[in-house]
């Protein structure tokens, strides 16, 4: 079955499918265009008609040379004389796996985690303390281990709230409480 919305990610070189139905802007008459850029790249890709539906097809020839991050995307439609947004959003284009070679998939917090754990037992890699100095800039000098493991705290919910967001879309049930209950017995 072909998705009805835009994908909120996916990886370079796969191919993107999906029909978006516009009563205002019927395809046969309108062309749905979409844009997507961030501060490095930019591309552009246009619908199909399927009757009055916008068939969404763009290839992976054509996604493998994405480059991977983050993305602001705008859908337009346009008959020639006028043009209206349609819609808007992000999207996140993960690196594409057939041609990865060795990548780091850990998120900025569980790195920040790491870098700071190992800092604060003093076997910090230099790449760890470059992870720090760019994450702390100017505050390098108040390293203090309070500082650090008020920080390392932070990174620590912001990574458990990712864990569970994970879950959750993996279809596990992970409450973010425990409940327990005492009795007097």
């Amino acid at each position: 079955m072909t998705a009805t919305t835009e994908p909120n990610e996916f990886n370079a070189g796969e191919n993107l499918v999906w029909n978006k139905t516009l009563a205002d802007y019927p395809a046969g008459t309108w062309t749905l265009t979409y844009t997507l850029f961030n501060e490095s790249n930019a591309y552009a890709f246009a619908a199909t008609a399927d009757g009055t539906t916008h068939a969404v097809d763009v290839p992976s020839a054509t996604t493998a040379t994405w480059a991977a991050g983050k993305y602001n995307w705008t859908a337009y439609a346009t008959n020639g004389t006028e043009q209206h947004s349609v819609g808007d959003g992000t999207w996140k284009v993960r690196p594409n796996p057939a041609t990865l070679t060795a990548r780091d998939g850990r998120s900025h917090a569980q790195k920040m985690v790491d870098a700071i754990e190992a800092h604060l037992e003093s076997q910090a890699t230099t790449a760890q303390l470059a992870v720090l100095s760019a994450a702390l800039g100017d505050r390098q000098t108040s390293w203090k281990p309070e500082y650090l493991l008020t920080l390392r705290d932070k990174y620590k919910a912001e990574l458990a709230a990712e864990e569970r967001q994970q879950a959750l879309a993996n279809g596990e049930d992970r409450p973010a409480f425990i409940k327990t209950r005492f009795s007097n017995a």
